[in-house]
Formats: C-alpha cells, sequence, structure tokens
C-alpha cells in the first residue's frame, strides 16, 4: 500500500510501499438511500468497476476521469467538503495518486528501488502542479450499510472530475520531463525510460 505521508511543517515528504496483504476482504454492503432521484451510471460502474469502467462510458472514452470521495456518518461536514471542494486545488492530489499507482503497477519490486528517486520525485511535482482543463462533471451520496460483524451505516459523498486525456497527458509529461537523471544508476535510467515509453497503458 502506498501512502504520500507529510505534515505541516514538515521540509520533506517521504513514501512507504509494502506490498498488499493477499487475504484483504471485500467489504460486503448495500446501498440503502441515495441522492435523488437515482443513482447515475457513472457512480454504478465506480462501484462495479473504479475509474476504468467509467472511461469505458462512450462520453468518457477520450477523458481521465477522477472521483473524490469523503465518508462519514455527519452530512453537515460532508455538505461543506462538498461546498468546499475545488478543482484547481485538489485535482493535483488525485492525479498524483494516479502517478504513484502507475509506478507501483508497473514493478514487483519497491518502486525506489527501481526508479531512484524519480519516483519520489514525480509524485511531489504532480502533487505541487496547477492543472488546466479540468471539469467538475457532478457529485453524488449514498448511504451504505456494511455488514462487519454488526451492520454499520455511512454515508459517502462522490465528485467526478474529467479531463481530456491530450491535455492531462501534455501537462503531466512537461512536469516528468523537469526531473533530472543524475542521481540514478545506470538501471534506474532504463527503467525510467521504459515506463515513460508506455506510462499512459493502463494509467
Amino acid at each position: 500500500m502506498l501512502s504520500l505521508i507529510s505534515c505541516a511543517g514538515e521540509k520533506e515528504a517521504r513514501l512507504k510501499w509494502s506490498p498488499p496483504p493477499a487475504d484483504t476482504p471485500v467489504e460486503s454492503f448495500t446501498i440503502i438511500d441515495h441522492k435523488p432521484p437515482s443513482i447515475p451510471e457513472w457512480v454504478s460502474r465506480y462501484e462495479a468497476g473504479g475509474v476504468q469502467a467509467i472511461e469505458a462510458m462512450s462520453e468518457y472514452r477520450d477523458k481521465y476521469v477522477f472521483v473524490s470521495i469523503n465518508q462519514g456518518i455527519n452530512t453537515n461536514a460532508l455538505e461543506l467538503w462538498l461546498s468546499g471542494f475545488s478543482v484547481l486545488q485538489d485535482l493535483p492530489r488525485l492525479v498524483s495518486a494516479r502517478v504513484q499507482e502507475r509506478f507501483s503497477n508497473a514493478t514487483s519490486s519497491y518502486p525506489d528501488n527501481e526508479y531512484g528517486n524519480y519516483f519520489e520525485a514525480s509524485v511531489k511535482v504532480t502533487a505541487d502542479a496547477a492543472y488546466h482543463g479540468a471539469v467538475r462533471e457532478d457529485d453524488f451520496w449514498v448511504l451504505k450499510r456494511y455488514f462487519l460483524g454488526e451492520d454499520w451505516d455511512v454515508y459517502e459523498f462522490l465528485i467526478l472530475v474529467s479531463i481530456d486525456k491530450t491535455t492531462l497527458g501534455t501537462q503531466i509529461n512537461a512536469l516528468l520531463n523537469t526531473i533530472p537523471f543524475e542521481s540514478l544508476s545506470k538501471e534506474q535510467v532504463v527503467a525510467v525510460n521504459q515506463l515513460r515509453s508506455s506510462f499512459y497503458e493502463g494509467f
């Protein structure tokens, strides 16, 4: 599981990686309420197959989509989060998480071993960027009842953001091109170049 750990006042953020447990349980839940009038297709597809399932929809085939999620039992707090969401401020975190995931999925080893500090630098530079061309498409909420020994109800608020694939790819490429190779070994340079050549396959 990858996580970017940063705290106020820290000069640097560290990336930590560990393989996911083999016996991760599948969450069991049912939707018992939702925002009227009906559950949109993008929400159903996201629940079934993640953002890739949304991107398979005809209207999003030329776009990358991102779903920002917040959960809790306090609907007032969730409504405040919903109204305060900013594509300009919040999209970089979503893009950076996807970049991080792309590096992780490309290797069976530790990404920072495979790609050196290019990995961490890629996550940081994409998190600190400002992206243009993104659109907040929709938002929705569902009330889920989880079955974890005892029933547990939780609200899940979702925000859908989309951006043209070429537009985002051009911006990400420009950011990744700013990262120097000087500290990388020859093997790491080869690994980075191989990944960059097919970066958007499975992105």
